[in-house]
């Protein structure tokens, strides 16, 4: 989408799938809108105590509401351990919501 009122439906494989088993199925394609522009900023860090790199993302929708994405990379059967270990880092720093 360009900005204008045009709009199409894609046939990539990758959209096709997502519509196919994600999406809600009353949701036409063409009623979607674009949100953008949205600002967004990313910093990569290896937080203090923890032996891992932490990636936050913060999103400012044109709305004004906002998004702070806080995310880490770890072996599967790691999961439950790392998950834990970041939310601990997260409350201890007063943003648990």
């Amino acid at each position: 989408m360009d900005g204008g009122n045009e709009r199409r439906h894609t046939k990539e494989p990758e959209t096709s799938l997502w519509r196919r088993f994600v999406a809600p199925k009353k949701i036409k394609l063409d009623s979607l809108a674009t949100l953008g522009p949205i600002f967004a900023l990313k910093m990569v860090f290896r937080p203090q105590g923890m032996n891992r790199k932490v990636v936050a993302e913060f999103w400012l929708y044109p709305d004004g509401s906002r998004l702070l994405e806080i995310s880490t990379k770890c072996a599967p059967a790691d999961a439950f351990n790392v998950a834990a270990q970041l939310r601990a880092y997260v409350t201890n720093r007063g943003n648990d919501q």
